[in-house]
């Protein structure tokens, strides 16, 4: 495989050109320790559930995209993940927050590549059109960002990543994206943005991606299957 990687990186700078490695985030889908914002209206198990889809989905688009060149970055047991990623090419999450964690996804990523581009699977279903935009605004920009409508972001995308990059940023806040673009730029970053799409982190965001899935504008068959299968919320 290290191979067939390093023989793909000089047929490309060969025509001037580079490779992107794109990095999943995932955590492992198990009851009452993903996608806790979604019980109520789901269940503990209904939750993980839809969070093992949403995983499977990104991890399709991700590989449709970088094809041997794509990565899981996995937390949690590997064997709870569904087969498509327990036998992924991938490791282990390292770092103490976020931001640490998205650092060292980046630096795996660009172990591989000329360019490496980071997904959470908070937005399933996200088209792999993005994705390659990314790694196409890396090849005149240091860094790449997707804003979500949260104030967020669904991917990130870096030529270059030294330590601290992301450290002490704002997580899980209405400014994460601003504060990242800002250290990014701060560092001497050319940052580029790609069109807004959205995350599923509550009621709302769930309501969002049914809507879109019954309009046929968002391609995320395992989660589609998934909420077909939903049961009442048994929470207290």
């Amino acid at each position: 495989m290290a191979g067939a990687h390093g023989a793909a990186r000089a047929v490309a700078r060969a025509r001037g050109g580079g490779v992107t490695a794109v990095v999943v985030m995932a955590k492992a889908p198990v009851p009452g320790r993903v996608k806790t914002r979604l019980c109520p209206p789901l269940s503990p198990d209904r939750a993980a559930r839809l969070a093992s889809a949403f995983a499977v989905d990104t991890w399709a688009s991700a590989v449709r995209v970088a094809g041997p060149l794509a990565r899981l970055a996995y937390a949690g047991p590997r064997q709870r993940f569904a087969p498509p990623l327990r036998d992924a090419a991938g490791f282990a999450q390292v770092g103490g927050d976020l931001g640490a964690r998205i650092e060292h996804a980046a630096r795996a990523g660009l172990a591989l590549a000329d360019r490496a581009v980071v997904i959470g699977t908070d937005a399933p279903g996200l088209p792999p059109a993005l994705i390659a935009a990314a790694a196409a605004e890396l090849a005149a920009c240091d860094a790449v960002l997707g804003p979500a409508v949260d104030g967020g972001y669904y991917l990130i995308g870096l030529r270059r990543c030294e330590p601290g990059l992301l450290a002490d940023l704002p997580w899980s806040a209405p400014d994460t994206l601003r504060a990242t673009e800002r250290r990014l730029r701060a560092r001497g970053f050319r940052v580029a943005r790609l069109p807004v799409w959205f995350d599923v982190d509550d009621a709302a965001g769930l309501a969002l991606l049914r809507a879109a899935i019954a309009a046929g504008a968002v391609d995320a068959p395992a989660t589609k299957s998934a909420l077909v299968q939903e049961e009442p919320c048994d929470c207290p």
